[in-house]
């Protein structure tokens, strides 16, 4: 099991930056929170600090983790890390080059968890995400 990392970046203002991207097996784009699988003895925390680097060019001062989903349980052994990252700088632009086929964007957390209720936010683990992230911060 190598597991991955969500990340629920919240800026100052109350947003949260969303990935929007090309998803080959369902043929459409979907908005999800930044996230990928870890790197070898790598940690959840480090494999969360550089996605959120790659995916949305951000780096946090403050994280806090959620704790961890199983991804599919019925298919794989996956378990996914759930962190809150604040305090956000902007330190460049998206850098994975296989993912070329992505953009970012910042939207208000709320508005965020309407799109979860509405499902234009369907993939399974940024939902968990958001979820576990509206708990910890009453929201």
């Amino acid at each position: 099991m190598t597991g991955s990392s969500i990340i629920v970046a919240l800026n100052k203002a109350g947003e949260l930056y969303l990935v929007k991207q090309w998803r080959y097996p369902l043929s459409s784009y979907t908005l999800e929170l930044p996230w990928g699988g870890r790197k070898p003895r790598e940690t959840y925390l480090q494999a969360a600090k550089r996605e959120l680097r790659e995916e949305a060019g951000l780096v946090a001062q403050s994280w806090k983790s959620l704790g961890r989903v199983a991804d599919c349980p019925g298919i794989v052994n996956e378990l996914v890390s759930i962190f809150l990252a604040r305090e956000l700088k902007k330190v460049g632009t998206v850098t994975i080059s296989e993912e070329s086929d992505q953009s970012v964007a910042t939207i208000p957390f709320s508005k965020a968890f309407r799109w979860v209720q509405t499902g234009k936010i369907n993939d399974a683990v940024s939902i968990a995400a958001l979820t576990r992230a509206k708990i910890f911060l009453h929201l």
